[in-house]
């Protein structure tokens, strides 16, 4: 037999449950107001601060694409992470930036894995001191990188790294995208034809193949992909004014490789003529 339980808290739920329901909307109508208006003044200081740096002209515009595609487990992203970071802290890399004509750069930098798999991990910001490239640091640091499980595509990073440069609020003298990977292209749209344009405007890629990829067993499996990732960046990746390779010997040597290739790209290449405008925006 169903029956209807009494509550002694019934009659005050009848007079003052609207009155109740009342304040709790008007708490959370207030709560909104202030996040929005919290939100409203970071918006402005972020465009405040773009428009600040809009148009300045640095030494170079260097954008970083971390690989996160299925075959760099948690480790190895966090090692990658890892070198990014400390290289930002090094002195010398610090010296490196300080003493080019202007003495700063502007950095991008995302991680990418699929054709449309990609994430910034830190939007365009000026490195022109110490705090500055902490700032950096911290923000590579504590990135979450999540595997990205849809195969590596070269081409799709290829082609955001040159939808960054094209929205870049700076003026480089030099462009140069910085593409790490332990892995060859196996996804995706044509990598040539994003290579191609990007080297076309005068942007300079450079490649940081991290060397014993997919876990081959036995030496001669590994020299033999170790040969195969050489030659697929050499051949299909890097390119434009003054690329290199700087290849990783494995995780374990991943920070090294990655202090001496942002040494490396941040130093001013001899054949790089004085002046700005040395590469174009589309």
């Amino acid at each position: 037999m169903e029956f209807a339980r009494r509550s002694r808290y019934d009659g005050v739920i009848a007079t003052q449950g609207p009155l109740i329901l009342a304040r709790s909307f008007s708490i959370r109508i207030e709560a909104m107001r202030r996040l929005v208006l919290a939100l409203g003044l970071l918006l402005s200081a972020q465009a405040a601060e773009a428009d600040a740096t809009r148009g300045l002209p640095v030494d170079l515009e260097l954008v970083l694409a971390l690989d996160a595609s299925a075959s760099m487990d948690a480790e190895e992203r966090a090692i990658e992470r890892a070198g990014f970071a400390a290289a930002f802290r090094d002195p010398a890399v610090l010296r490196a930036i300080r003493s080019g004509p202007l003495g700063r750069i502007g950095v991008a930098c995302f991680a990418w894995g699929g054709d449309t798999e990609q994430r910034v991990l830190v939007a365009w910001t000026l490195i022109d001191g110490p705090a500055a490239a902490a700032a950096v640091a911290s923000a590579i640091d504590g990135a979450r990188i999540v595997r990205m499980r849809r195969g590596t595509a070269f081409g799709g990073a290829l082609r955001f790294a040159g939808a960054l440069l094209a929205a870049s609020p700076f003026e480089g003298r030099r462009a140069v995208v910085n593409i790490t990977s332990d892995g060859i292209q196996n996804v995706g749209s044509a990598l040539a034809p994003a290579r191609a344009g990007l080297i076309e405007a005068g942007v300079t890629i450079n490649g940081m193949p991290i060397l014993d990829g997919l876990g081959t067993a036995g030496s001669a499996g590994r020299q033999a992909w170790n040969a195969t990732l050489l030659g697929f960046f050499e051949g299909s990746v890097i390119g434009g004014p003054a690329a290199f390779i700087e290849p990783a010997g494995g995780a374990e040597d991943l920070v090294a490789a990655v202090r001496r290739k942002l040494l490396r790209e941040i130093g001013e290449p001899a054949l790089v003529a004085e002046g700005p405008g040395r590469w174009s925006r589309r």
